[in-house]
């Protein structure tokens, strides 16, 4: 057991609390006695080893009996309530804990109010709160009456990409299942006029006020985004300035420097693999190494080959076909151009062209059609296969002696559906 003394009850609950926190109450038992020398003591009980017990008035000796004198002031300095007011340290909270009074338990609302007012606590008062206090008499018990707003943190504008920063889209685990690996990637490809980039308008922090009516800002300013900086080739900022649309058809994507732009010309730097994947594109294709396997090429213009083509492939464009080296297709591999196809040479391959043909040393066991002129340079020379043309056809040996079937049809309307390898 411990004792506490002091010169009025509010010092010693004030004591109590700074040693035990402000729910004391929950931790130990309080007994107040009057020592009229030694004042007011608080004999502190841990509430597990209190017990309430009657007390023997034969037990209180004359010497503790104050004068009437001290009595009377005693009385008259406790027989109204008081009401303490604490506020937290970052001024956002008050408390009231009420010390009832002898004749007068519970002190007003009013009262209360006006203590509040006093102490400079105007803003967030609950006054439901207070009433609720004084209704069901809570004393000796910190409460909270008061609370502030605490500032509303900023928002920082934001950007939205609507495309895949490196322009390929890579199928879901469930279509990973498909068997061929050259389809679980495929290019993105955006139309003139969509929507690339969006910007998220910023949103700024609101100021809060604590239980003195002080405002209290934000902890730092809102951020915002120009889009402008990140306006690159084919693209244009919006006039709202809030999204970035493209100009052309074409692959979007994001440059070194954090630009958006969208390239009409798709660039394969290296050899066609899984991991690009086949590609159907709108604009031109440009292959910078080989293609081998069954590999599909699409594109709304042109396509371009710096090496070597082989395998079950199928290109296919609106524009021409060039193809640096030359062409293995094996039985299977297709080239299909709405204008020109020109390459090295041509063997085992089926060539649909709506211009003319040009090869740079044989064609060997292919299948061309042309619309304009057939031309095979250097050695000219055309073995086995088929060979049907509109105009003309032009190579210094066509067929061999070894007797390797040749079919040449020249002056003839092209028709691409009765083209069979």
């Amino acid at each position: 057991m411990e004792e506490i003394r002091g010169k009025n009850i509010e010092e010693l609950l004030k004591e109590v609390e700074r040693k035990y926190g402000a729910t004391w109450y929950n931790t130990v038992h309080i007994d107040f006695l009057i020592d009229p020398k030694k004042g007011i003591i608080a004999r502190i009980t841990p509430i597990e080893q209190w017990q309430a017990k009657d007390i023997d008035i034969s037990d209180i000796t004359e010497e503790l009996i104050p004068e009437n004198q001290e009595i009377e002031a005693i009385l008259k300095e406790h027989k109204d309530p008081k009401v303490d007011v604490k506020v937290s340290d970052d001024n956002m909270v008050a408390y009231i804990t009420i010390i009832p009074g002898i004749e007068r338990k519970m002190p007003s609302f009013e009262e209360i109010m006006k203590l509040l007012h006093t102490n400079g606590i105007i803003f967030g008062i609950n006054e439901e709160e207070i009433k609720k206090v004084i209704e069901k008499e809570i004393i000796f018990r910190s409460v909270i009456v008061a609370s502030g707003v605490y500032p509303t943190e900023p928002v920082d504008a934001r950007v939205e990409y609507k495309f895949p920063k490196d322009g390929i889209i890579e199928l879901s685990a469930p279509e990973k299942n498909i068997i061929d690996p050259a389809t679980r990637k495929k290019i993105f490809i955006c139309k003139e006029g969509d929507i690339l980039v969006e910007k998220k308008t910023p949103i700024n922090g609101k100021p809060g006020k604590d239980v003195f009516g002080r405002k209290i800002p934000p902890s730092r300013k809102v951020k915002d985004i120009s889009l402008n900086e990140m306006v690159g080739e084919n693209v244009k900022l919006s006039e709202s300035g809030c999204s970035i649309i493209s100009l052309v058809e074409g692959q979007p994507y994001i440059s070194d420097d954090g630009k958006v732009n969208v390239k009409e010309l798709f660039v394969v730097n290296g050899d066609l693999d899984y991991s690009i994947g086949n590609i159907d594109f709108p604009g031109s294709v440009w292959i910078r190494g080989n293609i081998e396997g069954n590999f599909k090429v699409i594109s709304g213009k042109d396509v371009i080959v710096d090496g070597l083509v082989s395998g079950g492939f199928h290109i296919e464009a609106k524009g021409s076909v060039i193809i640096r080296k030359g062409v293995f297709g094996r039985g299977k591999g297709k080239i299909i151009a709405g204008e020109n196809i020109s390459a090295k040479f041509l063997n085992e391959v089926l060539v649909m062209s709506g211009g003319y043909v040009e090869i740079g040393e044989y064609i060997m066991n292919s299948h061309v059609v042309s619309k304009k002129d057939v031309v095979v340079f250097k050695k000219g020379l055309i073995l086995g296969g088929k060979i049907s043309t509109s105009r003309n056809i032009r190579a210094k040996t066509l067929g061999s002696i070894s007797g390797v079937k040749n079919h040449f049809r020249s002056r003839n309307r092209f028709r691409k559906s009765e083209t069979v390898l």
